[in-house]
């Protein structure tokens, strides 16, 4: 399933390339880094986002953080 999801990110980001080819003013590398390092943050700041909340949640119920985590990565509102 992640595979599909980063080939869908990285096939729309090809034809939003494609379709702005004649008025963009950067290259075509500086879109891919730019790119690049978002998904290195976006996902470095949702693996610290996680262990807080859950570490947060585990504390404030009293319930055991491997549970916290598998109740969570189930849906948040379930708690």
């Amino acid at each position: 399933m992640t595979v599909l999801m980063v080939t869908a990110a990285v096939y729309g980001v090809v034809q939003l390339l494609l379709l702005s080819w004649p008025t963009r003013s950067v290259g075509v590398t500086t879109v891919l880094l730019a790119v690049l390092v978002g998904v290195y943050a976006c996902g470095t700041a949702a693996a610290l986002l996680e262990l807080s909340y859950t570490r947060l949640i585990a504390d404030q119920t009293d319930q055991s953080l491997m549970r916290v985590v598998n109740t969570t990565a189930y849906s948040p509102l379930l708690l």
